[in-house]
């Protein structure tokens, strides 16, 4: 009787991770301190939401490339709402609103004006951005006061906030894509939306649901990176999409659609971080670490495209039963 083959391929990500890791390790002594490791936590706690916001999207055949903008106006109205209020419940509930909003438009000029995510997301990004430039006339918002619990507090005063909240983030993703009808939706849409529509299911109201659920992520990490950042920023978010794509993207989620898990994208934006990091540490340039960021999307995006190909190969040419 032969033993089953071990698929490494499906343990690539974490091999990859792992040697990462080891080789920070190397490559700078203040790599392992609490410190250092704490702030790779904050930093990634923001990509990561994203990530997982992103990976329900491409997973089900869609992109949001409005993800930094939608961070932004959230993260503003959230702070305008903070200085009206001074209550942090409603500042946090306005961010994830906000966030609602700018998912319910994508969803709707996807579904109903028919126009391809890609387009639709740099629309909303541009709608996005000029709003708030409008809304702070290009000048941050300082003096956040208790603002900042969302970004700078700790649990246990080991565990920062922002991980807190990225952690829930991925327990919900993961229930909502592995245990739902949602879920199944999502892969199915993926695979293939024509077979979905045709076996019942409604295409349009399960794009529309997804993309409200993953600005919602958008609006409440636009909360934490403000709060972390202890100012409004008109810029901030900016280039963030990219950085969740390509954490979804090495952790397995196939642009093609239809595939894609949670842990793979922690794992991908775990892969992320320490890259960033150790450059950071090393005084690696801005502009030098853009263009490395640049050929890891690429080649993440490859790599992806080429597995697809591959398995839709090996697919085709199975003997049938």
């Amino acid at each position: 009787m032969k033993g089953k083959k071990i698929e490494w391929s499906k343990f690539g990500i974490y091999l990859v991770a792992v040697f990462m890791f080891i080789a920070c390790i190397f490559l700078s002594p203040n790599f392992l301190t609490r410190v250092n490791l704490t702030n790779i936590l904050k930093q990634m706690s923001v990509i990561l939401m994203a990530a997982f916001g992103e990976t329900l999207l491409i997973t089900m055949g869609g992109i949001d490339l409005a993800v930094g903008a939608e961070m932004a106006l959230s993260g503003i109205i959230s702070i305008y709402v903070y200085y009206a209020t001074h209550s942090l419940v409603l500042s946090l509930l306005a961010g994830i609103a906000m966030g609602a909003v700018c998912g319910a438009a994508l969803g709707t000029i996807v579904t109903k004006l028919h126009v391809p995510p890609f387009i639709a997301g740099l629309a909303v990004m541009e709608i996005c951005r000029g709003s708030v430039y409008l809304l702070t006339g290009g000048y941050s918002l300082y003096k956040l006061g208790d603002f900042v619990f969302f970004g700078q507090s700790t649990i246990f005063r080991v565990i920062p906030m922002p991980a807190v909240f990225a952690a829930v983030i991925a327990v919900l993703s993961y229930i909502l894509l592995n245990h739902t009808r949602q879920g199944r939706y999502i892969y199915a849409i993926g695979g293939n939306a024509k077979a979905a529509e045709a076996s019942g299911i409604k295409t349009d109201s399960v794009i529309l649901k997804t993309y409200i659920f993953s600005s919602m992520i958008m609006g409440l990490a636009g909360v934490v990176l403000m709060a972390r950042m202890n100012s409004g920023n008109p810029d901030a978010g900016s280039g963030y999409e990219f950085q969740a794509i390509t954490a979804a993207v090495i952790g397995g989620t196939s642009m093609l659609g239809g595939v894609g898990t949670i842990q793979g994208t922690v794992i991908g934006g775990l892969i992320v971080g320490m890259l960033q990091n150790i450059m950071n540490l090393n005084s690696i340039q801005p502009f030098v670490q853009q263009i490395v960021k640049g050929i890891i999307i690429l080649l993440a995006v490859v790599y992806d495209l080429n597995s697809s190909r591959i398995h839709k190969q090996k697919k085709a040419s199975m003997p049938k039963e």
